[in-house]
């Protein structure tokens, strides 16, 4: 009977010792998910911020074109009421001369 109980106590501090070697397997195995789950999304954070940086620096690129075209528009608008001012001077200009020469 004592040999029994020996075996029996035996068998049970096996089935303790497997189900503490289960549960550290499983903690190990828990806690590698939590760092493959951290590191990918430190990944994906990583890789939205360079996106954004990289669709930002395309807007600021082609906000620079659009602000070029528009300064160059102006410029062409400030040309044509210079010349209209210019030619309107010199017609205002030759009319007070010939006020004055006659």
């Amino acid at each position: 009977m004592a040999e029994q109980l020996d075996r029996i106590i035996e068998a049970e501090k096996k089935i303790q010792k497997a189900f503490s070697n289960a549960k550290i397997k499983g903690e190990k195995i828990v806690e590698d998910a939590i760092e493959k789950a951290t590191l990918d999304e430190e990944k994906l954070h990583h890789d939205a911020e360079e996106k954004i940086q990289e669709i930002i620096s395309a807007k600021k690129i082609k906000l620079a074109e659009i602000d070029e075209q528009l300064q160059n528009v102006v410029k062409k608008e400030n040309e044509k009421i210079v010349k209209k001012i210019s030619k309107k001077t010199d017609v205002i200009a030759e009319d007070i001369f010939k006020e004055v020469m006659a």
